[in-house]
């Protein structure tokens, strides 16, 4: 039996310590061993110890580079830099919590420094586990138009980013994945409300192939919302990611061609369709899905990707495509914020009180 991979969590806070729970629950089946968490706060280090039964460390030199072979990073995105640099450039393998960094010129030294030494640099970007999107992909072709919309309460949480880097960094990797083509374009408006950087934004994407995007987030919603639609060359699809529910249309060929039109009907046939219509010609495939560990899948493909050599679902590639976008959306805000302010209306938002009260 070969040696297990030894490897520690970066980041004691809610999201590391689920990391955590999950290779304590995979560490005998997929052969690793779970060195301990590491943090800076002493206050958020022994609580994630005491819930992991692991060992705690201060920081990366507390004796730890030349004793493991891979580290997931859930630390503030501020980190995310500094802390895979260090550990790519000594072969260790990385996940990398979303985003990748905060710019496209930080992604570029993870790239670099991964490259180097040939370590795995996986991006944490769930939604691609999510049973939903991984059966929609089967039926879409040729993407035409996107528009999703993913919203969620105030969670305090990931504040020192704005929600395009927080929350819509997921649906732009899901596009990206669906569109085969390079974004040509980006328009952008944000607003911050509560956090200090954009809680709100609504983008555009065009793709160089004519495909057009429009996505929407909001940190401060009183409605969560995880749900894509996807108009094809021969399909309209919806994803519900919250559900796990794939819903798809493959329009008749006769609609598809434009040979079928209600008004050249003869009375019988109007008849027939008036009951029958959406099952001739729009017929619908719908499939629910049941709940899945998606930062399970994640893990176990973290771990085969480093035992095969292969790469994994979400490449330091990909996580970096998507924080280029990001980043072109971000400087879209910038330059439309004078317009924003004077013209949009402010969208529905939760009220601050609210939350202090319930925490």
């Amino acid at each position: 039996m070969s040696n297990p991979i030894r490897i520690v969590v970066i980041g004691a806070g809610k999201l590391g310590t689920f990391h955590g729970q999950k290779i304590r629950a995979l560490e005998n089946e997929l052969n690793l061993e779970f060195v301990g968490v590491v943090d800076p706060s002493e206050s958020q280090r022994v609580q994630a110890c005491r819930k992991l039964n692991c060992r705690g460390f201060a920081d990366l030199y507390d004796g730890l580079l030349d004793n493991i072979d891979a580290a997931v990073v859930a630390a503030p995105t501020l980190l995310h830099r500094n802390l895979g640099v260090t550990l790519l450039s000594r072969g260790i393998h990385t996940l990398m919590e979303k985003p990748m960094a905060i710019s496209s010129d930080q992604t570029n030294d993870l790239l670099n420094a991964a490259h180097k030494t040939g370590a795995i640099l996986q991006v944490g970007h769930v939604e691609r586990f999510n049973p939903a999107f991984t059966e929609a992909r089967k039926h879409i072709y040729q993407p035409r138009y996107i528009h999703s919309k993913r919203t969620s309460g105030f969670t305090f949480r990931s504040v020192d980013v704005s929600v395009t880097l927080d929350l819509l960094i997921h649906d732009i990797d899901l596009v990206l994945t669906l569109v085969n083509s390079p974004v040509a374009q980006v328009d952008a408006i944000g607003r911050t409300l509560v956090s200090g950087h954009e809680d709100v934004v609504q983008a555009r994407l065009l793709f160089e192939n004519d495909c057009i995007a429009d996505l929407e987030a909001s940190r401060v919603s009183r409605t969560p919302t995880r749900c894509m639609e996807v108009w094809s060359e021969d399909s309209f699809t919806e994803i519900d990611f919250a559900n796990r529910v794939m819903t798809c249309v493959h329009p008749d060929e006769q609609v598809l061609c434009g040979d079928f039109d209600v008004n050249r009907l003869d009375k019988d046939d109007l008849i027939y369709f008036q009951n029958n219509l959406m099952e001739e010609m729009l017929p619908q495939l719908s499939r629910s899905f049941a709940s899945v560990d998606a930062l399970e899948l994640e893990m176990r493909d973290f771990v085969r990707s480093i035992v095969s050599g292969r790469d994994p679902r979400v490449t330091g590639q990909a996580g970096a495509e998507a924080v280029v976008v990001a980043e072109k959306i971000l400087n879209s805000i910038k330059c439309n914020q004078r317009v924003l302010n004077r013209f949009a209306p402010m969208p529905e938002v939760f009220r601050i009180e609210d939350y202090r009260k319930a925490v």
